[in-house]
């Protein structure tokens, strides 16, 4: 290529991504409007759902529509950017066309004045560690993916706080996503770090705070 060819296809590729990016930014802000239409009229959901009976958490902010929890993923100034939607097997979504990156799900704690900041993968997960911590602010970052930015968001926000990475630990699957991408979100955040820890006793399957917290109740390990 020439330098003139050079040059004409650098300019095409910086605006490809410019109209990229301008084509995010509106399917963003589209997605946060129909957030609010659906999220607003909603109502609070019942601890009765059948997925939080099987998680063994309260509903604290998470409302309900046809059937299935609506959870509210906001940014670090408190705007409402999408929704994730749960149903009463477990299976996840989230809102098409939702801005994800660096947002969270409030999942309970101490707002106000937190002794901490508790970043978790999953809103169950976060609704539990609200329990076993309820001074800290915690927050879930809605998967494995997500936590590094989430958590370098809340450094910036809170510089000062303690901040902790609780990670999910996935030992049946190849790579541990979770401990991987919990170590990484720590170490750019200037974090600390907790995984459950398992008993021996306890089978490979569970892989999180919520697992632990669960099978710890069932077995008399705790309520």
């Amino acid at each position: 290529m020439t330098t003139a060819e050079r040059a004409e296809h650098h300019h095409r590729m910086d605006d490809a991504r410019r109209q990229r990016a301008e084509l995010e930014r509106h399917n963003h802000e589209q997605a946060a409007i129909r957030a609010k239409s659906i999220f607003a009229p909603a109502t609070l959901a019942s601890d009765t759902h059948l997925y939080l009976v099987k998680k063994g958490i309260s509903a604290g902010i998470a409302k309900q529509s046809r059937g299935a929890l609506v959870l509210p993923i906001v940014s670090f100034d408190n705007k409402l950017a999408s929704l994730q939607f749960i149903q009463p097997d477990g299976s996840k979504r989230l809102l098409s066309g939702g801005a994800k990156r660096g947002n969270y799900i409030p999942a309970g704690g101490n707002v106000m004045e937190p002794s901490r900041v508790i970043i978790c993968e999953g809103w169950a997960t976060g609704r539990t560690l609200s329990e076993l911590d309820p001074a800290a602010l915690i927050m879930a970052a809605i998967d494995a993916g997500n936590l590094q930015a989430v958590a370098m968001n809340a450094r910036a926000k809170w510089p000062h706080l303690p901040l902790v990475i609780a990670g999910d630990d996935d030992r049946l699957t190849d790579g541990n996503p979770g401990r991987t991408k919990a170590n990484a979100a720590a170490i750019t955040s200037g974090a600390s770090l907790m995984f459950p820890q398992w008993g021996d006793d306890m089978p490979q399957s569970l892989s999180d705070w919520n697992d632990w917290r669960q099978w710890m109740r069932t077995n008399g390990g705790g309520s």
